[in-house]
């Protein structure tokens, strides 16, 4: 290793030492912080949990009385990382040793659809899972389509079958698939020059989704419900331009935005002010007072800054209506929702920003502000708090802006928000000439795994010098970054055109002075234009004007099925909540900490509560083979969670419990025993009782409630007599129903 290397290495342990001190002093993760520390403390020497690959004693005890089956789904998106704290609970379970001598693991996965390698996604896992578990794998293939119908298989076939035929895609794996429908569908591919011929000057981009609209989609409108169709583009931006041409023409669409909800206008502009009253921020009043929320005029901002300058207190002296307005607001900010409730009245936000996609943003924040008010989280609860909160939930996919939504619209979205969905029609918008390559600007990372992924073959990072690295005698790690990104990409248009159900649509443009064939003359293609090479070599193209060629293959499809009842919901807007509603805000007592401390830490109350229950629900009738059989099982579920001792003890208490209620658990007049009964009611919300008695000669049905703390719940009870009730079985023999709560002594 050089010196240099060496300084750089130990640089970066220092800043990772220190990152890992604000981590654990904020307690604030992320979900790669997750991973990172998860594994970084289960292969910690200290802790011992794991020798080389293996498990020890002390995690195989914990684990195998949990878990002995495994599904993994979307496994081409796992990282080595997840692979890597994966692996050892995998080995432990198909080795067929612990507590249990039975086990099994199924991953499922299709590395055709591995998008994710930007965040870590590693989809040659997949491919070699079963050598590095060391175990006999079953293999299935889904070799049918139960999506899309057959025209659009017979394409996906064509073309993503051809791509191991040219050298960039030499990598790529196909197998041919059938369509279990019997309908063709349709299929129809555009290719659109935004430059005209000779010295016509280039359409703009606005110009050229307003084609796109007036085209393609207005015609298909009229065959299709746009309703259960999908435009799909790369990227947002893209999807943005195409909005304000639906827009233009009238067509409704919802566009399910991945910006964050902080950067909505309303809400920003609302953040512009509560920054400003809580730092102070001369800035942040100025893009508040120029905001559309205010609209001050230069002059009289010009003014305002000028008293700022001689001092705050000049400024707050002011006998201006805004900043009375202004200090009105700043007077509650003892109160976070008494501050915004102000802020929101006195602005009236509600009114400058009117329209249903502004106002369901807006709320959408108060919600994040109950949120914060009603939750136990490590912030203080007042302004600084809030914003500091706010600042941590701004890269959350949760915490998007909310899009357009109506019955009879169109989705917008990425490929990426796309996979998992299904469309009846999906327009693909694809750019040939776009280049987006491998960002060799700030700082990047290179790196390749050896065969089974325990450690780094090679790798090297860079600032700013990756052109010069790539043109290395050994670029070898570069080389095979830049495949793995090539086949990804071809892997999102993959994603994108298995979308559709019935009908599909490639609208391609590009820019070229003269023919497409002349703009498809590449040697080095990007994954766009190779598939567009093989699209247009593979089906003929007629060409409708100077501009435009298309091919088609089949008509519209309309599913002619009426649409599921649980499907039409999903399209229906719930009722808006008013946002001017503030009493239904309201700020939660905080929880008792201690009396949380003294239940989880000290006492263990509701581990206690959980094994008796445990216990009990093993037993019908009660007898000593009972009771030896019921004490194996909640050993196995619970005994590594406890010492010996404490555990018998539980026991103890249970079979006394059992002695002294030995009429509820003696075989005679209850003929029917049912422990842990789920019930569910006419909302889908389940209800799960602890011990339900039946005395079919008698028709009477008991319900049990053990209580093992100091509330009883009597409703509780009602509420399962209701359900039990409302059976059929019961309504009909006409069953009696009575209910007991059953002390159990800790």
């Amino acid at each position: 290793m050089l010196p240099e290397q060496e300084r750089i290495i130990n640089l970066a342990l220092e800043v990772l030492q220190i990152h890992d001190q604000l981590k654990f002093v904020e307690k604030k993760f992320t979900h790669f912080d997750i991973n990172y520390y998860t594994y970084r403390f289960i292969y910690d020497p200290e802790i011992s949990l794991i020798d080389g690959n293996q498990l020890l004693n002390i995690f195989t005890e914990s684990l195998s009385y949990r878990s002995r089956f495994i599904l993994i789904d979307e496994f081409q998106d796992t990282s080595v990382l997840q692979w890597r704290i994966f692996q050892p609970v995998i080995n432990e379970i198909v080795s067929g040793i612990g507590q249990k001598d039975y086990g099994g693991v199924t991953v499922v996965g299709d590395e055709k659809q591995a998008i994710y390698g930007w965040r870590g996604g590693e989809k040659d896992l997949l491919a070699n899972v079963q050598q590095m578990v060391n175990t006999e794998f079953d293999t299935a293939t889904l070799a049918t389509s139960y999506r899309s119908k057959t025209q659009l298989i017979d394409f996906i076939n064509t073309v993503f079958g051809k791509l191991q035929q040219y050298p960039p895609a030499a990598a790529w794996k196909y197998n041919e698939v059938r369509s279990k429908f019997s309908e063709p569908g349709y299929v129809k591919v555009i290719f659109q020059n935004r430059k005209g011929p000779g010295e016509k000057q280039e359409i703009s981009q606005q110009e050229l989704y307003l084609k796109f609209v007036d085209e393609v989609i207005t015609p298909a409108a009229e065959q299709v419900d746009l309703k259960n169709s999908a435009i799909l583009a790369r990227n947002n931006n893209t999807l943005q331009e195409i909005a304000l041409a639906l827009e233009k023409r009238g067509i409704e669409y919802i566009l399910e935005s991945s910006a964050s909800l902080f950067e909505h206008k309303a809400v920003k502009n609302l953040l512009f002010l509560l920054k400003f009253l809580c730092y102070e921020d001369p800035l942040e009043l100025v893009k508040f007072l120029r905001s559309d929320a205010v609209l001050l005029a230069s002059s009289k901002l010009k003014y305002y800054l000028q008293t700022i300058h001689t001092s705050w207190e000049n400024f707050w002296e002011l006998s201006e209506p805004l900043v009375v307005a202004l200090k009105q607001v700043k007077d509650k900010k003892e109160s976070l929702l008494e501050l915004l409730t102000t802020a929101v009245d006195i602005f009236n936000l509600p009114q400058v920003y009117s329209t249903e996609l502004d106002r369901k943003n807006l709320h959408q924040f108060w919600l994040v502000a109950a949120e914060f008010l009603q939750k136990d989280l490590a912030y203080t609860k007042n302004l600084a708090g809030f914003l500091s909160y706010l600042r941590d939930l701004t890269e959350k996919e949760e915490y998007s802006q909310l899009g357009e939504s109506s019955s009879q619209a169109i989705t917008l979205l990425t490929i990426h928000k796309s996979k998992g969905l299904q469309f009846e029609t999906v327009f693909s918008v694809i750019g040939l000439d776009s280049n987006r390559g491998h960002n060799t600007r700030g700082l990047n990372f290179y790196y390749e795994f050896n065969q089974d992924y325990s450690e780094l073959q090679d790798y090297f990072f860079t600032y700013n010098y990756d052109t010069i690295l790539q043109n290395c005698s050994d670029n070898k790690v570069i080389q095979h970054i830049q495949k793995r990104e090539y086949l990804e990409e071809l892997n999102n248009y993959y994603v994108a055109i298995t979308r559709a159900a019935n009908n599909l649509v490639l609208f391609c443009h590009f820019k070229k002075k003269g023919s497409l064939e002349e703009f498809l003359k590449r040697d080095e293609p990007t994954p766009e234009q190779l598939l567009a090479q093989i699209i247009y070599s593979e089906y003929k193209f007629e060409e409708v004007n100077d501009t435009t060629c298309q091919m088609q293959k089949g008509s519209y499809l309309q599913n002619s099925e009426p649409e599921p009842e649980e499907r039409q919901r999903l399209h229906t807007l719930q009722p808006f909540c008013d946002i001017l509603h503030w009493q239904y805000l309201v700020e939660r007592e905080p929880v008792n900490l201690h009396q949380l401390q003294t239940e989880f830490i000290e006492d263990q109350s509701i581990m206690k509560g959980n094994i008796i229950h445990y216990y009990l629900a093993q037993i019908d009738y009660d007898s000593q083979a009972k009771r030896k059989l019921a004490q194996q099982k909640t050993a196995a579920r619970y005994g590594t969670l406890f010492p010996k001792p404490d555990f018998l003890n539980l026991i103890a208490k249970a079979n006394q419990f059992l002695q002294a209620n030995a009429s509820y658990y003696q075989p005679g007049k209850w003929d029917k025993i049912f422990n842990e009964y789920a019930l569910w009611d006419q909302q889908g919300r389940e209800f799960r009782l602890d011990r339900l008695q039946i005395d079919s000669s008698g028709k009477q049905i008991l319900i049990v409630d053990y209580k093992t703390g100091h509330s009883y719940e009597e409703t509780q009870l009602e509420k399962y007599a209701e359900l039990i009730g409302q059976l059929p079985v019961v309504q009909k023999q006409g069953y009696e129903i009575k209910t007991k709560f059953l002390k159990i002594d800790l």
